[in-house]
């Protein structure tokens, strides 16, 4: 009080003293009590006589040497404040606030203490809450994030921690969101909602990890609200949904791609039934003798056209996994020095071809050709992409893929070859990128290319139940990875050529026998049973399949040749109905497009198939059916 001498003992005074809420005491230089109210009396939990006259440090809990010096200091100054523990005349112990201001008389010292045990204790629980909830969220491998109105960090948990791959004094403070994917929008959006008392409880965004991958997150957020309802905070809790997006995709992606099969498979039954018949037609038409050098070559111009069609049809059925294939024991690693060969001229000069073989075992179950189809395929896209040339590298490993790489897949948990094909070139758009297997999605320009390589490919190798992939970063080129299964019981002589390329055709001149013909479309009926009949056979022709069945009970034929898709009965039923009536009678099979699954179920029983793709040619029609024939 700066030296002035008060008179505590003052009526106005004492009234204030004694009335005081707070304990007031007064003590000497030697720090005996002269003086205590009713507040600090029952603050000691004593007599008031009993505290008179006391000493300071029969109450505060400290060394006294310590406090006596500390005694000594305080006379000395002008006054303090601070907190001190007391013991209570009861042996409870409880903690006060005081202010203290020395010499407000002469000699005399006077301390206010407010009693704060229940505010230190409630500090204290509410610390001990907050450290349980700490150490609880720690232990989660959920992420954990508390921010302020500004959006700044105040709480961390030790998985974002370790996700993100930096020190907690990094990121506490910090205005986090803004250093991620789309940081300015999520800020403006974190600002609005709490300016508008609106908060999204449910959202997602990227976070760049300590890797530099980004990973995506699914958050739950709430307001954190002080005892007037106003917001204070935003908590939120996040889960790592990158792998479950990834999948979500791929099923999307799987059911795209399965519904346009589905449709390509479709369109190209119909389709191939058209080309049959309008090739049936034409190579009639241009065996006739009467015909014109000029018509002539009008009907070759068709027939190249037809052919043109019955390709792109193909590629169509390989997409949707729809093709028949011949499947043989193929090394990749010798298919690819068989094709190197034709790579040199095929890719340029400019265009160095590295093939590297790190398998021994490299041995698949594939259609030689069709996968002659693939690596072409790969090669011709790689070409286009290097236009001032650079290098093609293949690869052959193996690998062992476990059930979590099998599931991102799309395979089975396995030992599997894998190629991967590198180029130097342009790379793909990522807008492209995720739609490169479908058909007709190209990044080359209109009128070149029909956009169905890859899909070509992508059916073919998941028909033979392996996976394609493909990473490409724009102008650093693209790598496509194919996995397919090692193959575990083998032929006797594994091949890399094409099945079937030495064959030519056999095409009789007199009657050998009697067909069975079964197909639901009149026009390629018509078609096939004047080629029959022309080449010599009986045919016996049947739209519907129990017609023909009714008529083998009667009198069993040579061969029964049959379409797959029809009404009623399917081709693979009616062989069954047939095999019951004479199981000595060969069944020589004939489609536009067959379904993999199905044709899967059959092989699977030990059925053999004897198939015939349509459309097809005169000589090919007349050869398989001579081969399907018994011989004496």
């Amino acid at each position: 009080m700066g030296g002035v001498i008060v008179d505590y003992e003052d009526a106005g005074y004492r009234a204030l003293f004694e009335g005081a809420a707070d304990g007031v005491l007064v003590a000497d230089d030697d720090g005996a009590y002269v003086d205590a109210n009713p507040a600090a009396v029952r603050m000691f939990g004593v007599d008031r006589d009993a505290l008179i006259g006391s000493r300071v440090t029969d109450y505060v809990i400290e060394d006294d040497d310590v406090f006596l010096d500390h005694w000594t200091t305080f006379v000395s100054s002008e006054g303090e404040s601070g907190r001190v523990h007391i013991r209570r005349g009861d042996g409870e112990v409880i903690v006060c606030d005081y202010n203290a201001t020395t010499n407000f008389v002469p000699g005399r010292h006077l301390s206010i203490l407010r009693d704060v045990t229940a505010m230190v204790e409630a500090q204290q629980h509410r610390e001990q809450s907050e450290d349980r909830f700490r150490r609880m969220l720690d232990a989660l491998d959920l992420l954990a994030l508390v921010t302020d109105l500004d959006g700044r960090v105040t709480f961390i948990n030790r998985a974002m921690l370790s996700s993100l791959g930096v020190d907690l004094d990094h990121v506490v403070g910090e205005q986090l969101a803004r250093s991620h994917p789309g940081g300015e929008t999520q800020h403006a959006a974190y600002l609005s909602a709490i300016a508008n008392d609106e908060i999204t409880p449910e959202w997602e965004n990227e976070i760049v990890v300590a890797d530099g991958s980004r990973r995506r997150i699914s958050w739950s957020s709430a307001f954190v609200r002080d005892a007037r309802g106003r917001i204070e905070a935003v908590a939120s809790i996040g889960e790592d949904v990158t792998l479950h997006r990834q999948l979500e995709e791929q099923v999307r992606h799987a059911v795209r791609v399965e519904s346009l099969g589905r449709l390509a498979g479709g369109v190209a039954h119909d389709f191939n039934n058209f080309l049959t018949v309008v090739l049936g037609h034409a190579e009639m038409l241009s065996a006739a003798p009467e015909l014109a050098a000029t018509s002539r070559d009008h009907v070759d111009h068709i027939k190249a056209g037809i052919d043109s069609a019955k390709r792109l049809t193909r590629q169509l059925l390989a997409f949707g996994r729809q093709q028949v294939m011949e499947a043989h024991d193929v090394s990749i690693g010798s298919a690819l020095d068989r094709l190197r060969i034709m790579f040199a001229p095929m890719l340029g000069v400019a265009i160095a071809v590295d093939v590297v073989r790190r398998a021994e075992d490299d041995v698949v179950f594939i259609d030689p050709s069709q996968l002659d189809q693939v690596l072409v395929n790969l090669a011709l896209n790689a070409r286009d992409a290097m236009p001032h040339g650079g290098t093609l590298r293949f690869e052959v490993s193996t690998s062992e893929i476990d059930a979590a790489g099998a599931a991102h897949l799309g395979i089975s948990a396995g030992r599997y070859v894998t190629l991967t094909v590198a180029d130097t070139g342009d790379g793909i758009p990522a807008d492209v990128l995720d739609q490169i297997f479908e058909p007709f999605v190209t990044t080359k320009p209109v009128g070149v290319g029909t956009g169905l390589g890859l899909s070509t490919a992508y059916g073919i190798i998941t028909q033979s139940g392996g996976a394609i992939s493909v990473t490409s970063q724009q102008g650093h080129g693209a790598t496509f990875t194919i996995h397919l299964p090692v193959r575990q019981h083998r032929e006797a002589n594994p091949t890399a050529a094409p099945a079937g390329s030495g064959e030519r055709a056999i095409v009789p001149t007199v009657n050998v026998g009697t067909v069975l013909l079964v197909e639901d479309d009149p026009q390629v009926r018509a078609v096939i049973e004047r080629v029959l009949t022309r080449a010599g056979y009986d045919v016996d022709a049947y739209e519907s399949p129990l017609g023909a069945l009714e008529a083998i009970s009667r009198k069993a034929p040579s061969l029964v040749l049959t379409d797959v898709v029809m009404p009623d009965l399917d081709g693979f039923e009616l062989a069954e109905r047939v095999r019951s009536l004479d199981a000595g009678i060969p069944v020589l099979f004939m489609s536009g497009y067959v379904d993999a699954s199905r044709l899967a179920e059959i092989s699977s029983g030990g059925q053999t198939i004897d198939l015939i793709a349509k459309p097809f040619t005169s000589v090919e029609l007349l050869t398989r059916v001579a081969a399907a024939l018994p011989r004496d």
